[in-house]
């Protein structure tokens, strides 16, 4: 067993078919999508995925011939509800109430029947179908990695999802991209800015 961290900085997009950007990836650069202000960290992230999608725009052109793998990015439905559920509480409320101000407020009670939540939810999901020839549906495959295998290894450094998501992906040979500093699982592609995950080489 061993740990396969590497850095997104100077990682190349065409290395790889598939890309699983986890929700915090997918937020980054829908906030940028978005013309919402990306953190530093989030920078990294955003970039990548961009030169993910402007690599397709080299097909039919001599230039693809340099490409060694046109990527897609996986979707499955856990992620898809992780990304908008996230999105909605994180960022458009965030906004719409300010970073300073936003946590006083219930989502339920006090955004979602806003008229911003519907515009806000009408724009993502606007921008989520204009990545859709980028990306590779997959199924859940929920009975086959069975969730009463899992939850009994819930603890405080790790959720659900991230070992639903390491099951999930073990032995596909798909990169999880993530900065998700709890995100500590051997044996699985792993890329990221994250020291701590880094240090683990």
């Amino acid at each position: 067993m061993a740990y396969l961290i590497s850095p997104i900085d100077g990682y190349s997009p065409d290395s790889n078919p598939l890309y699983f950007f986890d929700a915090n990836a997918w937020i980054a650069a829908l906030k940028s999508t978005g013309s919402i202000a990306v953190d530093v960290h989030e920078r990294a992230y955003v970039d990548f995925f961009e030169a993910i999608v402007s690599l397709h725009n080299h097909k039919g052109t001599p230039q693809a011939k340099r490409v060694k793998h046109f990527p897609k990015f996986v979707m499955c439905s856990l992620l898809m509800s992780e990304i908008i559920n996230a999105y909605m509480r994180q960022v458009a409320m965030k906004v719409f109430y300010g970073e300073n101000h936003y946590q006083q407020f219930n989502f339920k009670k006090d955004y979602r029947g806003t008229a911003d939540y519907s515009a806000k939810l009408k724009s993502l999901i606007s921008d989520l179908m204009a990545f859709e020839d980028f990306i590779d549906i997959h199924d859940d495959d929920f009975k086959k990695i069975d969730p009463f295998s899992i939850i009994h290894m819930l603890n405080a450094d790790n959720d659900f999802n991230d070992f639903y998501y390491f099951y999930y992906l073990q032995g596909k040979g798909i990169p999880i991209i993530t900065n998700d500093g709890d995100f500590i699982f051997q044996d699985l592609p792993i890329i990221t800015t994250r020291k701590n995950l880094l240090a683990l080489k």
